[in-house]
């Protein structure tokens, strides 16, 4: 059940940054490990970084979210 559970809380977090009006947040990598989310992937910059973790704040609550996104001007 846990698997069917992550699963979905992986499909919720990548179907809300897909609605974002930023390109760079659409093409955003969400992996579930043993320690909680991964955010991956390449963004322009720092706002960047950070608005991607806030945009899925309200659908990962209670889980550890782990944003290592590579920002490259």
């Amino acid at each position: 059940m846990q698997n069917l559970e992550q699963s979905q809380l992986i499909e919720r977090v990548v179907q809300r940054l897909a609605q974002s009006s930023v390109s760079e947040l659409r093409q955003i990598r969400v992996d579930s490990r043993p320690d909680g989310l991964h955010l991956s992937g390449r963004v322009g910059s720092y706002y960047h970084k950070q608005l991607a973790q806030e945009t899925i704040r309200d659908v990962t609550a209670g889980q550890q979210v782990f944003n290592q996104l590579a920002v490259c001007n």
